[in-house]
């Protein structure tokens, strides 16, 4: 838990039929997020496969400033490099959510979120691709992708990022039915 209280389980935050979701306050310019090292004991078993996160999200009626975007999501190898990410932005319709890549950089082909709760799919697959769903719609996926690593080693969830120098975002955002998926094959 990062986030000096920022980080809490609520039955408000629960998404039906459960009893309490994650409530993640994203308010002023730090980090919130929970986080988990060494996804599987070693010998690690997952690479070089598929690796996916599945939640359910609810924006909760969170501000972002016009131009900045809140990290939900960080799938990292063990030296701390992007595998794929997951930010979410405010637009004049709602709020859509878009791909953070490797390289730094993000796909701006954002996927719009409908109102209320959504069940989002973050994966990837080991210097191929990085995707993202959105209630089973179609995927938004870009192949070619480069990383620095042959397997996902650290997942990191809510607000993942901080350090704004300008206006911030503010209120609480959550998340519920957390599954972490990945192909593990033995020897």
């Amino acid at each position: 838990d990062y986030g000096e209280g920022a980080i809490s389980v609520e039955a408000a935050a629960a998404c039906p039929p459960s009893g309490g979701g994650l409530a993640v306050d994203v308010s002023g310019e730090d980090q919130a997020y929970l986080q988990r090292y060494n996804l599987t004991e070693w010998p690690h078993l997952e690479f070089p496969r598929d690796t996916y996160v599945r939640f359910s999200f609810n924006p909760g009626g969170v501000s972002i400033p016009p131009g900045e975007t809140v990290s939900l999501l960080k799938m990292r190898d063990g030296d701390w490099n992007v595998m794929a990410g997951l930010k979410l932005r405010q637009e004049a319709s709602g709020y859509a959510v878009f791909l953070e890549l490797p390289d730094g950089t993000s796909d701006e082909a954002a996927l719009p979120l409908p109102a209320g709760w959504s069940t989002i799919v973050v994966g990837c697959r080991m210097h191929d691709w990085v995707g993202v769903w959105v209630d089973d719609g179609a995927p938004q996926v870009v192949t070619g992708v480069q990383h620095a690593a042959d397997f996902v080693q650290v997942l990191i969830l809510g607000k993942a990022d901080g350090n704004w120098s300008g206006s911030t975002p503010s209120g609480t955002i959550f998340f519920d039915d957390v599954t972490l998926l990945f192909g593990a094959y033995p020897e």
